[in-house]
């Protein structure tokens, strides 16, 4: 397990440590997950598609996910567990020690809000991560964002104030054009599900397809090796479309529009990606779509396959146990 996590790709901010503890406790959760109704195999097997190269093993589980939230919902209430809609905590109580006892809520379920105090033993925050802490470049179409717009580092405001150690601030939230890639003026998660093949206004194809091209920058640990790509493939998928990044960023900076074309694509790799947009999350998209009628063997979609502003890689430091360094908190 080791040496394969440490023989992946990564990038500055990774703690391999930990991720190696959560790869080591996937597998336990993933059958949690099938035991509780979600269809993980939903075509009778283990599917690890896109995100990944030809010669790497993907670790991107392609599972039915469209029942996932009334899944954990049915789960959790068969568990015990009182489930308070509409009551957001934003604040943390600690005792004299220093260790978690509680927390503030704002009950919403009337007209005038109230406050609530809950006294508990432990915290564990679940409020992602801060995606319009610095704002977005897309403030005029707030929705327009892969990130939550109530995703506020909310958390780890909470977290700070109570004296959780913080790390990651110092961590530019720009990406590069491999970072986000969405329909530009309907931008959901799900870059890695997008199968299709950069172009310019008219058509003509940026990416690599058709010829040897080699990887190096991607993966410097496999020096030399080249592979031939003839087609867009849902298997590696959006690795096999990223441009060179200064080409792309040289487009933007020139005011070009970057589109993604399926004409290349074979009609299976197009079925597929449909069936994992919904599942992730990303139907709204391919309703507007077909509510403006787009065709996929016809036209081109507006891609933004780069994020800035919006993304930031700070939080809380954790153990791999997910411990902070304040008692009680997690």
């Amino acid at each position: 397990m080791n040496l394969f996590m440490h023989d992946r790709p990564g990038g500055k901010g990774k703690d391999m440590n930990l991720n190696v503890a959560f790869m080591r406790g996937s597998f336990d959760v993933v059958q949690d997950w099938e035991r509780w109704g979600i269809p993980m195999r939903p075509h009778g097997f283990w599917e690890f598609t896109g995100h990944t190269l030809p010669w790497i093993q993907g670790t991107h589980l392609k599972y039915a996910g469209v029942n996932q939230k009334p899944a954990f919902t049915k789960e959790a209430l068969r568990c015990g567990v009182r489930i308070l809609n509409r009551h957001p905590a934003i604040d943390l109580i600690t005792n004299e020690n220093g260790a978690i006892c509680g927390a503030v809520l704002v009950d919403l379920t009337e007209n005038v809000p109230k406050m609530l105090v809950i006294n508990c033993k432990a915290v564990i925050l679940c409020t992602a991560r801060g995606g319009f802490l610095n704002g977005s470049e897309r403030m005029g179409c707030i929705f327009n964002s892969a990130s939550c717009y109530t995703n506020t580092g909310d958390g780890s405001a909470m977290a700070w104030k109570v004296g959780a150690r913080m790390l990651g601030y110092g961590v530019s939230g720009e990406m590069s054009s491999g970072g986000i890639g969405a329909s530009r003026y309907f931008v959901r998660g799900g870059t890695r599900t997008w199968v299709g093949t950069y172009t310019d206004l008219y058509g003509h194809t940026w990416a690599p397809f058709g010829q040897e091209t080699n990887y190096d920058v991607l993966n410097p640990k496999y020096p030399g090796e080249a592979h031939i790509i003839t087609y867009p493939d849902y298997k590696t998928g959006d690795y096999t479309q990223y441009l060179p990044e200064n080409k792309m960023k040289d487009a933007y900076a020139k005011g070009k529009t970057v589109f993604m074309s399926f004409a290349f694509n074979n009609q299976e790799d197009t079925d597929y990606m449909k069936w994992a947009l919904v599942h992730e999350g990303n139907g709204a998209t391919l309703s507007h779509l077909d509510d403006e009628g787009f065709d996929f063997k016809k036209h081109m979609l507006e891609f933004k396959s780069e994020m800035s502003g919006g993304a930031y890689c700070g939080g809380p430091d954790v153990t791999e146990r997910g411990e902070t360094t304040v008692s009680g908190l997690y």
